[in-house]
């Protein structure tokens, strides 16, 4: 659920017009809060839907990216069994994260079920960002030792390319950096 604020409106109302087959859409709308009308948008006019969105309106709305989520993979024996992450919405219906951050889960990749929450709530997702992010939960509570951490292939490479004689030209060392990153970097 999102509420309708000046900022996102015009963003809710493109989600109302997809509905709930088209990604990213919506699927409901509560009109005038949280005990208002509720207007299911699987049938109807979207577009007239759309159109008397309000302020103060609540969108139950697909999950898009950057949208915070909790990760989780049994047995909990511990906090960091469960950690929040930021979404990236992808194809397939596989959870995929980083192998750095494998440890805390004691997950292998050789088929491992994990489970995904999205939190519901503004307050549910400030807690979770907050006290459960990854970023907050890098060392372990019983003796400071790190959990996320450089492993493997990341690790190798990266003592390959920092040796003293290693040389790039300009195009690999472009190339590098955009693995490195998200590919949406300047390299001057």
């Amino acid at each position: 659920p999102e509420m309708v604020s000046r900022y996102n409106i015009e963003k809710l109302r493109v989600r109302v017009r997809n509905g709930p087959e088209i990604h990213p859409g919506a699927n409901l709308v509560r009109m005038g809060g949280e005990n208002g009308f509720v207007k299911s948008l699987q049938f109807g006019d979207r577009d007239r839907a759309a159109e008397q969105l309000r302020i103060g309106d609540t969108v139950e709305r697909h999950m898009e990216d950057g949208d915070i989520v909790l990760f989780n993979r049994q047995p909990s024996l511990h906090k960091m069994s469960i950690m929040s992450h930021r979404a990236k919405v992808m194809e397939w219906r596989t959870f995929r994260f980083n192998i750095q951050v494998c440890a805390p889960y004691n997950a292998d990749f050789d088929g491992d079920e994990m489970n995904m929450h999205l939190p519901q709530t503004e307050e549910a997702r400030a807690e979770a960002t907050l006290l459960m992010g990854v970023h907050h939960n890098l060392v372990t509570g019983r003796n400071g030792e790190p959990l996320v951490a450089s492993a493997q292939d990341f690790l190798t490479a990266a003592y390959m390319i920092t040796q003293r004689d290693v040389f790039f030209t300009k195009d690999t060392f472009c190339s590098l950096a955009a693995y490195c990153g998200d590919a949406d970097e300047e390299i001057d």
